[in-house]
Formats: C-alpha cells, structure tokens, sequence
C-alpha cells in the first residue's frame, strides 16, 4: 500500500466523492423548495374555494340576520355626535374612570344649547344632580335642569355647555324593516330587526292625542337605545318592552321645553275609541273612525260632540296606528271630517293643551 508522505497535511476526500456531496445539498434544497411551494399552493386554493371563517356571533352582533347589512361607519362616527351617555359621579371607579355599571342612560341632543332627551322609567326627582354626560369625544357636561314626562317616560334634561350637534327625525311612514341600526354601548353600529306592530285594546276608552300603537324590535336593540334610518334621522327610543316610543311625540314636544322649559301635549281633548262601524236605529253603518264618548267641551253644533265619528283628520283617514300623530302634528287650526246623525260634515277645531 502506498504510504502518505509524512510532510504533507492529511489528505482530503476524493474529488468525485466532493462533487456528489454538492450535488446532493442541491437536490435537498430543490425537493425542499417544491415541498413549500406545494404548501402554499393548496392554502390559496382552500382560501379561494372555502367560505371564510367568522365567529359563531358575529352575525348576531354586528349584522342584521335579515339584510346582511352593517351601517356605514361614517354615518355611524356623524351620528355618534348627535347622543351622548349619561353616567352616575358615584360609580367613578377611583374618581376618575367609568365602569358599564356608572353608564345611567343614552340620550339625544335635540337643541344647540344643550337639551337632551332619554327613556327613563325609573326617573327620581333630583336624580340628575348625580350624573354627568359624555360626548362622543369624552368631553363631560354637568345636568343643570330635568323635566320628566310621566306619560311618555321620557326625561328632558339641559347640559352645561353650547354649540351641540343636534338629532334629526324620520317620518313614521317611512319606517321599515331596511337598514334600522342602533349605537350600542360600546359606540359601535348595531343592526336591527322590526318585529310586529303593537297595539292597545281598540275597546278600551283612551284620549286620541295618546299613542295606541307602537313599532316594535324583535332583535338587536336594548333598552334605551335610539333606533335611526339609512340617513342617519332618528324614529325614535326603545322601551322595556321593546317598542319604539317615536320620534314625532318627541319632536312635538321640543317647542314647549324650548320656549317654556315645560312638556305640554296640545292636541284635542276626545276620548273614545276606533269603531269600524255604527247600528243608529237597527241600520247599520260600515266606516272607520274613532267614536268620541267624551268630547271635553260642552256640546255645540260647530264643535265635536259625544256621539261624534271622527273619520277624517285634515283629510286623511282616522285610525289607530296613526291618529295620535296626526293631532301632533296638525296646526293649531285644523279641519276634521265626522259622522254625526246617519250625515258626515266638515268641523273646524282648535288645539288645547290637554291633561
């Protein structure tokens, strides 16, 4: 055997031996190479051809079950400018942050100067000279006045400051089950669902100037909450039993709390209810409208009388749903149109503020 000169350094692998070792790192890296580029093939087809995944609730909080629609988030961010939470001083946690138990209510600003108004139910006299308020950019007003309205449930209440963003409201008529939303507490938009139209007993004595019936939320509103349109106008405020108190009692109500810093109804004083027809000596009569059992006044042959059947109100028909309404908003002159004696005739009435 041939011996390795003891002066020279140990000797190497073979050159062809080196050259296959090289060839081989190629060959790893290629195979490795195709392996990932598989990888990454198969993830684009699964994430072109699969739905993509989104939690179990988030249809339920964030979409409307119904139209898969979610409301502009800049619509949202102007609106948000429009309400402001109201928290109670006392549930600062360390005098200075708020917790979800401190937030008492969300209001709506209805003038310039800083008049809001809320649902609240459980309203005590003086309650607000423990809360204060909070805009959408965190800026705090104290509560200087508070008028409750003990009919509506609804508390009027005047901040400290100026220059507010002022709610605007939506016609009752244009009122349907498309792109309804809500600013839930978080300040996010929230989708919603109209559910059935409520109402009060038709057969019970109630005055016409009060509301007999009432949109209601099946889902994705709460308690307190405004409901708005797809143009950001308010219908009005969500109730315990999820009907929508609307927008055009509140409205109604703006002049007097403006002018007199009071919550007055004009409207007429007829108490009654909605007939669908009359038996006037064993004939009967088939018409809509609501039967006047006490007209508030004493009887005259150019006022509205007991016996009355109010069928028109400024030449739109009387019924339940809308009734109420359109007292509201009838000038303080206006014409209506009643059954009296088997004969319709044309009565002239003047609003009062009623009790």
């Amino acid at each position: 055997m041939r011996q390795h000169p003891p002066h020279l350094p140990a000797p190497a692998c073979r050159v062809d031996t080196y050259h296959r070792l090289q060839n081989l790192r190629w060959i790893v890296f290629i195979f490795a190479a195709a392996f990932l580029s598989g990888i990454a093939a198969a993830l684009v087809t699964v994430a072109w051809i699969a739905p993509t995944f989104v939690p179990a609730d988030y249809y339920n909080t964030n979409r409307d079950l119904k139209n898969n629609n979610r409301p502009d988030p800049l619509l949202v961010r102007q609106v948000k400018q429009r309400v402001i939470d109201v928290y109670d001083k006392r549930q600062k946690t360390d005098k200075v942050l708020y917790g979800q138990k401190a937030r008492v209510t969300q209001a709506g600003l209805l003038s310039s100067d800083g008049w809001a108004v809320a649902f609240y139910p459980s309203y005590l006299s003086g309650e607000e000279k423990n809360w204060e308020a909070a805009d959408y950019q965190g800026v705090l007003y104290g509560i200087t006045k508070a008028i409750y309205d003990p009919i509506s449930r609804l508390l009027y209440f005047k901040l400290s400051g100026q220059g507010f963003r002022v709610m605007s409201f939506g016609n009752s008529a244009s009122l349907t089950d498309e792109n309804l939303w809500t600013i839930d507490n978080n300040g996010g938009g929230k989708e919603v669902i109209l559910g059935e139209l409520t109402a009060i007993d038709s057969k019970k004595i109630y005055p016409i100037w009060r509301a007999q019936s009432f949109a209601a939320i099946s889902s994705g509103a709460s308690v307190g909450e405004f409901v708005f349109g797809a143009q950001g106008e308010s219908f009005g405020v969500v109730d315990e039993r999820g009907e929508i108190i609307p927008a055009w009692l509140i409205d109604s109500q703006i002049g007097s709390l403006l002018e007199k810093q009071v919550v007055s109804y004009n409207g007429v004083p007829w108490r009654g209810y909605i007939v669908d027809g009359v038996n006037k000596d064993g004939v009967w009569t088939s018409l809509t409208g609501f039967y006047v059992i006490d007209s508030g006044g004493l009887a005259k042959a150019d006022t509205i009388n007991r016996g009355d059947v109010v069928l028109k109100i400024n030449s739109r028909s009387v019924s339940s749903q809308d009734a109420a309404e359109q007292i509201s908003s009838a000038q303080e002159e206006f014409k209506v149109v009643v059954w009296r004696k088997g004969k319709e005739m044309e009565v002239v009435v003047n609003k009062v503020v009623v009790k």
